[in-house]
Protein backbone atom coordinates (compact mmCIF):
# COMPACT_ATOMS: atom_id res chain seq x y z
CA UNK A 1 0.00 0.00 0.00
CA UNK A 2 1.72 3.13 -1.37
CA UNK A 3 0.97 6.74 -1.80
CA UNK A 4 1.79 8.12 -4.76
CA UNK A 5 0.74 11.74 -3.70
CA UNK A 6 -1.64 12.04 -5.74
CA UNK A 7 -4.39 10.23 -3.94
CA UNK A 8 -5.99 12.69 -1.45
CA UNK A 9 -9.29 14.48 -2.47
CA UNK A 10 -9.85 18.16 -2.13
CA UNK A 11 -13.38 18.86 -1.68
CA UNK A 12 -15.86 22.64 -1.07
CA UNK A 13 -19.05 22.27 -1.29
CA UNK A 14 -22.66 21.22 0.46
CA UNK A 15 -22.44 17.58 1.94
CA UNK A 16 -24.36 15.96 -1.51
CA UNK A 17 -20.84 16.57 -3.15
CA UNK A 18 -18.51 15.47 -0.20
CA UNK A 19 -20.73 12.41 -0.02
CA UNK A 20 -20.84 11.83 -3.48
CA UNK A 21 -16.71 12.51 -4.23
CA UNK A 22 -16.44 9.83 -1.08
CA UNK A 23 -18.56 7.43 -2.60
CA UNK A 24 -16.57 7.62 -5.69
CA UNK A 25 -13.56 7.77 -3.93
CA UNK A 26 -14.38 4.51 -1.94
CA UNK A 27 -15.08 2.82 -5.54
CA UNK A 28 -11.19 4.01 -6.67
CA UNK A 29 -9.52 2.66 -3.68
CA UNK A 30 -11.67 0.25 -2.32
CA UNK A 31 -8.95 -2.60 -2.95
CA UNK A 32 -6.23 -0.56 -2.50
CA UNK A 33 -5.27 -2.19 1.56
CA UNK A 34 -5.62 -5.58 0.12
CA UNK A 35 -1.65 -6.52 1.13
CA UNK A 36 -2.15 -4.55 4.07
CA UNK A 37 -5.37 -6.23 5.34
CA UNK A 38 -3.73 -10.19 5.08
CA UNK A 39 -1.38 -8.91 7.95
CA UNK A 40 -4.25 -7.89 9.71
CA UNK A 41 -7.27 -10.45 9.32
CA UNK A 42 -7.74 -12.30 12.64
CA UNK A 43 -9.20 -15.68 13.24
CA UNK A 44 -13.14 -13.88 13.44
CA UNK A 45 -14.74 -11.31 11.96
CA UNK A 46 -14.21 -9.56 15.99
CA UNK A 47 -10.50 -10.26 16.30
CA UNK A 48 -10.09 -8.84 12.28
CA UNK A 49 -12.35 -5.80 12.60
CA UNK A 50 -10.18 -4.86 15.99
CA UNK A 51 -6.88 -4.99 14.05
CA UNK A 52 -7.77 -2.93 11.51
CA UNK A 53 -8.96 -0.14 13.94
CA UNK A 54 -6.31 -1.13 16.24
CA UNK A 55 -3.67 -0.55 13.46
CA UNK A 56 -5.34 2.80 11.98
CA UNK A 57 -5.22 4.38 15.88
CA UNK A 58 -1.65 3.17 16.31
CA UNK A 59 -0.29 4.52 12.76
CA UNK A 60 -2.51 7.63 12.66
CA UNK A 61 -4.07 10.57 14.78
CA UNK A 62 -7.51 12.65 14.59
CA UNK A 63 -7.12 16.27 12.48
CA UNK A 64 -9.78 18.49 11.57
CA UNK A 65 -9.59 19.58 8.18
CA UNK A 66 -8.78 23.38 8.19
CA UNK A 67 -11.91 25.49 7.61
CA UNK A 68 -13.54 25.95 4.60
CA UNK A 69 -11.90 22.34 3.32
CA UNK A 70 -13.00 18.72 2.92
CA UNK A 71 -9.91 16.46 2.58
CA UNK A 72 -10.84 12.19 1.36
CA UNK A 73 -7.70 10.60 2.01
CA UNK A 74 -7.16 6.74 0.31
CA UNK A 75 -6.06 4.22 2.86
CA UNK A 76 -2.23 4.55 1.84
CA UNK A 77 -2.46 8.11 2.15
CA UNK A 78 -3.87 8.57 5.42
CA UNK A 79 -1.28 6.05 6.66
CA UNK A 80 1.92 8.10 4.93
CA UNK A 81 0.47 11.31 6.17
CA UNK A 82 -0.27 9.91 9.60
CA UNK A 83 -3.10 11.89 10.11
CA UNK A 84 -7.06 12.20 8.92
CA UNK A 85 -10.18 13.20 10.03
CA UNK A 86 -13.89 10.98 10.22
CA UNK A 87 -13.97 10.65 6.19
CA UNK A 88 -10.43 9.59 5.88
CA UNK A 89 -11.01 7.47 8.51
CA UNK A 90 -14.24 5.56 7.69
CA UNK A 91 -12.55 5.47 4.24
CA UNK A 92 -9.32 2.90 5.92
CA UNK A 93 -12.11 1.20 7.38
CA UNK A 94 -14.64 0.60 4.71
CA UNK A 95 -11.87 -0.41 2.46
CA UNK A 96 -10.11 -2.78 4.52
CA UNK A 97 -13.55 -4.69 5.69
CA UNK A 98 -14.35 -5.04 1.66
CA UNK A 99 -10.79 -6.74 1.16
CA UNK A 100 -11.64 -8.85 4.18
CA UNK A 101 -14.97 -9.68 2.63
CA UNK A 102 -16.73 -8.05 5.80
CA UNK A 103 -19.84 -6.06 4.43
CA UNK A 104 -20.06 -2.86 5.96
CA UNK A 105 -22.62 0.57 5.94
CA UNK A 106 -21.21 3.83 6.01
CA UNK A 107 -23.61 6.51 7.58
CA UNK A 108 -23.10 9.95 7.22
CA UNK A 109 -24.29 11.37 10.48
CA UNK A 110 -25.34 15.14 12.06
CA UNK A 111 -24.53 15.61 15.82
CA UNK A 112 -25.43 19.17 16.33
CA UNK A 113 -29.03 19.20 14.94
CA UNK A 114 -28.24 20.98 12.13
CA UNK A 115 -29.10 19.84 8.06
CA UNK A 116 -25.18 19.17 7.62
CA UNK A 117 -23.56 16.10 8.06
CA UNK A 118 -21.01 16.21 11.22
Amino acid sequence: MIADGKDTFLMSGVNRDIVNCWMQCYERFKNQPQELVTRLRGNSVDATCQAIFGHMVANTYYKLDDQGKQLIKSPARLIKDGCGDCKSYTMFIACCLHCCGIPCIVRFVNFDGGNQYT
